[in-house]
């Protein structure tokens, strides 16, 4: 999948150097709200155009590839001015990165195959023995 959306950012030159491009993940056009998967791979960008209504960005729709300005606040990554690029670009992006995520919750609690093949080994305490010291006798 990141072949994909690397080669969908192949042309990333012709955009402004201040620009992030990401692919829509979720969004909520009612509320002007979106998450944006962003191309350095990086954190998730948080588009929240909330207090603006109606909406000045377009629809958003999972799996569209977007640019956008980016800002840090607060050890948040927020997404200004989303302008569309490619409508449902990586579509199936969010059902792909969730089947990923079963797949590896699935492996990672799956009982080992070696768990049922380990030999168990007991501890117990060494049993130690009493001898009486021998005194050597000299016949002579």
């Amino acid at each position: 999948m990141r072949d994909t959306f690397d080669a969908i950012l192949v042309d990333k030159n012709k955009y402004g150097p201040e620009d992030m491009i990401g692919v829509v993940l979720w969004s909520d056009p009612q509320e002007c709200k979106a998450v944006i998967w962003c191309e350095d791979h990086g954190d998730l960008a948080f588009y929240n155009d909330a207090g603006a209504m109606p909406c000045k960005a377009p629809d958003l729709d999972a799996g569209d590839l977007v640019e956008f300005d980016v800002e840090t606040s607060k050890q948040l990554r927020l997404a200004y001015n989303p302008r569309l690029l490619q409508e449902g670009a990586c579509s199936n992006l969010s059902d792909v990165l969730n089947s990923q995520t079963a797949v590896a919750s699935q492996e990672l609690f799956a009982p080992s195959r070696a768990a049922n093949t380990a030999e168990v080994i007991p501890f117990t305490k060494p049993v130690q023995h009493h001898h009486s010291p021998q005194v050597a006798s000299k016949t002579g």
